[in-house]
């Protein structure tokens, strides 16, 4: 009783009783993230209120979206949204045929995306583009000291000579 009466509960279902915030998923998503929402909704659908859905996915794809338009420009969000939406989140949907997302992919596919955006952010930061950056340059990012998710960018640095963007690359293997 005294969690739903206090805080961001309380507000939350008055909301949804008056009419102010329709009772929907989406409507729920639009509010902070956090443990408080999350209860209430699982039990909406715990009690048929609300349809299941891959809460895992809808975390993943809100994630994507928080990573990609923290980027100040829209040239640095343009490549790692290319990647999150049409590689990663494609090639999970697939992987998982209707089941849902496992907190082991979503933490995968995280990483994964965080390892792109830290390599593009070292290349940003030295002056260079995925169309000027050459082996020496990748393999001196992967020797510097403030290198991060080293073995994850080789996921994306393995995608990224696929694509137009970067048809003339020539990345190193990244172990």
């Amino acid at each position: 009783m005294r969690w739903l009466s206090g805080g961001i509960v309380s507000t939350v279902l008055s909301d949804l009783g008056s009419g102010r915030r329709p009772l929907t998923h989406e409507a729920l998503d639009e509010l902070p993230a956090g443990k408080v929402v999350e209860d209430i909704q699982s039990v909406f659908v715990a009690t048929g209120i609300l349809p299941q859905r891959d809460e895992q996915m809808v975390r993943l794809e809100r994630h994507v979206n928080d990573l990609v338009t923290s980027h100040t420009t829209a040239a640095g969000r343009k490549i790692p949204h290319r990647y999150a939406t049409w590689h990663l989140l494609r090639r999970l949907r697939r992987r998982s045929r209707g089941n849902d997302t496992t907190h082991t992919q979503l933490t995968v596919v995280r990483q994964h995306l965080r390892a792109a955006v830290h390599l593009l952010n070292w290349i940003e930061a030295h002056c260079l583009t995925l169309a000027t950056c050459r082996q020496g340059d990748l393999e001196r990012w992967m020797t510097s000291d403030d290198v991060r998710h080293r073995k994850e960018a080789g996921h994306f640095v393995r995608w990224a000579p696929t694509q137009k963007i970067a048809h003339d690359l020539s990345f190193p293997a990244v172990r």
